[in-house]
């Protein structure tokens, strides 16, 4: 099938069996004296929760730092990679305040859960079934989060597993329009989601409209939105899919684990990475800890400033101020 729409960011159609060197042949190289920078931002403590100036970031040096990382976001591979960040030395307090800021420079904070957490903490508190993936020690399978941007700072690894895994939607759409060009309709059209509690208020608890897994922005990018449970109750609950549904969902699924397409790494001590969201999908295997190593790692999510054109149905499903805070809110999912 003959691709009509133009790719405009070429940069993004990536497949991890043409990578040497891994994720960290997808970011753009760090600008010497980086840690420099980044102490200088320590070094202000910067209070978690508050609003950073972006001139506040260029006064510590970061101003060509950031211009970097968001070119390779939104006009790139879609990856941003820093290693090695000095975690030890920081405190794992000082550490939070640096990924804290450091976010400013590539959007706006909010929040991910109905906790109303903008700075998140990707560990294991239980194994119930209902609990966000975020925090349990369960495998995640291939997803988008909310908004723009998704960053996450390890601060601790845990005992094993943990491995974080990547893949690229304009692959995934190239190799289905190859091998499997009646599967871009449906998936183009999208799916109905079931909220499993977290609606904004005034919104019913299954949406009205269909979310796109290949949609286009209003200039013409291809962008996606993914959350296979949510998807799946959506139309449990409502109108059960089509045959042809059913199978281009499918067909997305395995694409997104073709070993081809897939890339996975490891996120060690000090290791940060922001991912673009509406390019890309993510995933992990599951994890163990021990007492003297319980995995933690930090997450946010951000929406880009200034603001970026979406598919109607991903803005409207995104919002702009991530997952709405209620009083005593949990990270429970219901429905």
């Amino acid at each position: 099938m003959r691709e009509t729409t133009p790719n405009l960011r070429p940069a993004a159609h990536w497949r991890a069996a043409d990578l040497v060197g891994g994720v960290d042949a997808l970011a753009p190289p760090p600008l010497p004296g980086l840690v420099e920078r980044l102490d200088r931002l320590a070094a202000l403590d910067i209070p978690i929760g508050d609003p950073v100036p972006i001139a506040m970031l260029e006064d510590c040096g970061l101003g060509p730092d950031i211009a970097l990382w968001r070119e390779g976001l939104f006009e790139g591979t879609g990856v941003v990679v820093i290693r090695g960040l000095p975690v030890d030395r920081w405190g794992e307090d000082r550490a939070r305040r640096v990924f804290w800021g450091l976010g400013h420079g590539l959007g706006k904070p909010v929040s991910q859960s109905r906790m109303g957490d903008r700075l998140g903490d990707i560990t294991r508190v239980s194994d119930d079934p209902n609990q966000r993936g975020y925090r349990s020690g369960r495998a995640l399978s291939m997803h988008t989060d909310s908004d723009d941007v998704v960053g996450m700072f390890c601060l601790r690894p845990g005992a094993s597993g943990g491995r974080s895994r990547l893949v690229s939607v304009h692959a995934i759409r190239a190799l289905l329009a190859r091998e499997a060009p009646e599967t871009l309709a449906p998936l183009e059209t999208g799916f109905r989601y079931h909220w499993r509690g977290e609606e904004p208020a005034g919104e019913p608890p299954i949406t009205e409209y269909r979310i796109p897994i290949l949609g286009r922005g209003p200039g013409g990018d291809l962008q996606t939105c993914f959350l296979l449970n949510h998807l799946e109750q959506g139309h449990a609950a409502t109108e059960p899919m089509t045959e042809a549904e059913r199978q281009a969902l499918d067909r997305f699924i395995a694409a997104t684990e073709d070993p081809d397409l897939r890339l996975d790494y490891d996120l060690a001590r000090g290791d940060m990475v922001f991912i673009d969201n509406l390019n890309l999908l993510h995933g992990r295997t599951a994890f163990e800890d021990t007492p003297d190593n319980r995995r933690l790692l930090l997450r946010l999510w951000l929406v880009a400033d200034p603001a970026r054109p979406r598919h109607p149905s991903i803005a409207r499903f995104y919002g702009d101020g991530g997952i709405e805070e209620v009083e005593n809110g949990d990270t429970l999912l219901r429905g």
